[in-house]
C-alpha cells in the first residue's frame, strides 16, 4: 500500500504539472471518444436501418429440422427450400401463449424479382413479405413519403423506397407485375398495385434495392402455402435468458411432435447484402482504430518529454528517495504507477466529457436526405453509439501508452546521485 500512496501524494504534490496532464490526456480522450462513438453510430444506424428492414433482429429463430446443418454445408437455395415449416400459423399462435414469450411472427424469406413497368423491366429488387398485423418487423421503421402503407385487403400490393420513383415512373394505384423465381425455382409472374414509396426512419441509399409486399401477393409469388413458412422470429419477454428459453422451446417442439430447430439469432447466417454492408463498415471502423493508435503514438512522445523533464525538475525529490534508502527498481515502480494514475484518471474523465458532449449533439437530432451524407452516417440521422467496448480501447490504449512512457523514459531519469538531493538543498 505504500507505493500507492506515495504516488498519490507526488500527484497532490506537484499540482499544477499534474493538471495539465489531466487537460491534455483528458481532452485527447475526449476526441478520440468521440471519433471511435462516431462509428459505433453509424453501425447502430445501419442495424436500425437498412439491415433491421433487410433482416429483422429477433431472439430466437425458428427453423425446419436440418434447415441450418444444411445452410452451412452450402446447399443450394432450391434443396434449403424444401425445408420450410408447416402448421406455421398453428405453431405461431401456441408460440404467442407461451409465458416468456413476448411476441412470435413470420419474417417471411426476401426474394429477389424483377418489377415491370409501363413495359420496361427493373431488376433485382430485394423484396419481403409483410404481415400487417405484426407491425413491428416492418411498419414501425419506416414511415410513407408518398400513397399509404397495405390496407386489410387481400389484393397484392407492393411499396417501393421514394428514390424509385423517378426509376419505375409509377404513382401510388398504378399496376406493376412482379416477375422471377419462386422460392423453388419455378418461374412466377404476378400483378400487384403500388400502394406507395417509403423512406426509412434511419434511411440510406442502399435501401433503393429493398420493396415489401402483403402476404398476399407474397403468397402468389413465393410458392409457399397460407400455412408454411422458411423460419419464425421469436422475442422473449424481459429478462428471460436465451439459453434456457431454448431448451424450453426444444422440449415443448419435442412433445407436440414438431420438427422444429431454435437457433439464438446471433448464431444464425445473416444475408449476404447484411454481411457485405457490416463487413463495409467494419473496414471503416477499422481505418478510425488505427488513427486512433497512430494519434496516441504521436501523444506518446509528447508525454514522453513531458515526465523526463518533470522527473529532471525532480531530481532533489529523487536523490532523497536515494538518501531515504530506497533502490531504483522502487522509484521505478512509484514513477509508473504515479503516471498510470493520472493518465487512467486523465482517460475515464475524458470519455465522461466526451459522452456529454456526444449526448448534446445527439439530443440535436440532425438529419439529412443527401445520399453522400446518409452513407457516412449509416442512416439519416447523425448519431453518436457510446459502447463499453470503445472506452475500454481508449482506457487500454492509454494505459499502452503509459507503459510505452515508464519503459522508455523513468529508467534513465532515475540516474541521479543521492548527493543530488544535499547539493540542491545547498
Amino acid at each position: 500500500m505504500l507505493t500507492p500512496k506515495l504516488a498519490f501524494r507526488n500527484i497532490l504534490a506537484h499540482g499544477q504539472r499534474s493538471r495539465t496532464m489531466l487537460i491534455v490526456v483528458g481532452l485527447v480522450s475526449a476526441v478520440l471518444f468521440l471519433f471511435l462513438s462516431f462509428s459505433d453510430g453509424e453501425i447502430e444506424n445501419l442495424k436500425s436501418g437498412v439491415i433491421a428492414l433487410n433482416e429483422p433482429a429477433t431472439d430466437i429463430v425458428v427453423y425446419g429440422s436440418g434447415f441450418k446443418a444444411a445452410n452451412d454445408r452450402g446447399e443450394d437455395w432450391q434443396h434449403l427450400s424444401t425445408r420450410f415449416i408447416e402448421d406455421s400459423s398453428g405453431i405461431l399462435a401456441q408460440l404467442r401463449g407461451l409465458p416468456f414469450v413476448k411476441r412470435a411472427v413470420d419474417p417471411t424469406t426476401a426474394m429477389t424479382l424483377d418489377i415491370i413497368a409501363a413495359g420496361k423491366r427493373h431488376e433485382n429488387f430485394f423484396m419481403r413479405g409483410v404481415d400487417v398485423e405484426q407491425p413491428y418487423l416492418i411498419k414501425d421503421r419506416l414511415r410513407m413519403s408518398e400513397g399509404s402503407f397495405f390496407d386489410s385487403s387481400n389484393r397484392p400490393q407492393v411499396i417501393l423506397h421514394y428514390k424509385t420513383a423517378s426509376t419505375v415512373g409509377l404513382r401510388p394505384g398504378d399496376r406493376l407485375r412482379l416477375s422471377g423465381k419462386d422460392l423453388f425455382g419455378q418461374v412466377v409472374s404476378q400483378e400487384a398495385t403500388l400502394s406507395g414509396y417509403f423512406m426509412g426512419d434511419q434511411d440510406n441509399p442502399s435501401l433503393g434495392e429493398i420493396g415489401f409486399m402483403n402476404m398476399a401477393a407474397y403468397r402468389e409469388v413465393s410458392g409457399l402455402g397460407p400455412a408454411e413458412t422458411m423460419s419464425l422470429c421469436v422475442d422473449l419477454k424481459r429478462g428471460t435468458g436465451k439459453e434456457g428459453a431454448i431448451a424450453k422451446l426444444s422440449g415443448w417442439a419435442s412433445e407436440r411432435g414438431y420438427k422444429l430447430e431454435f437457433w439464438d439469432f446471433a448464431d444464425t447466417p445473416r444475408s449476404v447484402r447484411a454481411d457485405d454492408l457490416l463487413h463495409t463498415y467494419g473496414l471503416f471502423r477499422t481505418i478510425i482504430e488505427a488513427i486512433v493508435v497512430i494519434v496516441l503514438a504521436i501523444v506518446a512522445f509528447g508525454i514522453m518529454n513531458v515526465v523526463s523533464v518533470n522527473l529532471y525538475d525532480r531530481r532533489r525529490e529523487i536523490g532523497t528517495y536515494y538518501c531515504l534508502g530506497s533502490e531504483k527498481a522502487f522509484l521505478g515502480r512509484l514513477y509508473a504507477l504515479e503516471i498510470a494514475m493520472l493518465n487512467f484518471a486523465a482517460s475515464i474523465a475524458g470519455i465522461l466529457t466526451g459522452f456529454g458532449m456526444g449526448s448534446l449533439l445527439n439530443a440535436l437530432d440532425i438529419r439529412t436526405e443527401t445520399s453522400g451524407m446518409q452513407i457516412a452516417f449509416g442512416g439519416s440521422q447523425f448519431r453518436l453509439g457510446f459502447s463499453i467496448g470503445s472506452a475500454a480501447f481508449i482506457v487500454a490504449a492509454i494505459l499502452l501508452v503509459t507503459l510505452i512512457t515508464a519503459v522508455s523514459t523513468i529508467g534513465s531519469s532515475l540516474r541521479v546521485p543521492p548527493l543530488a538531493a544535499m547539493q540542491d538543498m545547498e
